[in-house]
């Protein structure tokens, strides 16, 4: 018993050490998104700049496989769906 209780102890400080170093991660990547400043940032002009960034001709090889694959379709058509609904809710605004 005492082997199998030293075992669950070792085990146990593990598991502590890892729940330690997740929380302090977190912690770390929420103080590193705010800055503190509390100033909104202002709108930023990139209406010509794309959301989705793909090397010349791989939208020829989606397309293709979009084509050529039922799965690929059905992902497509429910994307287009989602994205037509999505035109017509409101804008989100930045409440400060």
């Amino acid at each position: 018993m005492i082997e199998g209780d030293s075992l669950n102890n070792v085990g146990m400080k593990n598991l502590l050490k890892l729940l330690f170093g997740l929380f302090l991660l977190i912690f770390a990547a929420c103080e590193k998104d705010n800055d503190g400043g509390g100033e909104t940032p202002g709108p930023i002009d990139n209406a010509g700049h794309p959301r989705i960034l793909l090397l010349e001709g791989e939208e020829t090889q989606i397309r293709d496989l979009i084509n050529s694959d039922e799965t690929w379709k059905k992902m497509h058509l429910a994307i287009i769906a989602k994205s037509t609904d999505l035109l017509g809710d409101p804008v989100l605004e930045r409440v400060t």
